[in-house]
């Protein structure tokens, strides 16, 4: 099975990934970076593995470098960074 974060066309690798836990106990969470320094552009997904598919995308479209889960897995935040911030 291969799960993409991103579209094939395009450059990124990925920046974060974690596992659910409680609440998201059965969800994988990813989000991308661009491999060019001067593009901060990223994908920020969910995905059902059972099922091998996304469940969802999240709207933030910024370079993905952490995310972090409560610890009943019901809420997410992801760290991501733009041209501003870098």
């Amino acid at each position: 099975m291969e799960l993409r974060v991103g579209p094939p066309e395009a450059q990124h690798s990925v920046g974060a990934i974690i596992w659910g836990q409680g609440a998201s106990a059965d969800t994988l969470f990813a989000s991308s970076e661009s491999q060019s320094t001067t593009d901060y552009s990223g994908y920020h997904v969910a995905f059902d593995p059972d099922q091998g598919r996304h469940a969802y995308e999240f709207s933030a479209k910024e370079s993905g470098d952490a995310m972090a889960l409560d610890p009943d897995g019901s809420a997410i935040q992801v760290q991501s960074e733009n041209s501003e911030t870098s």
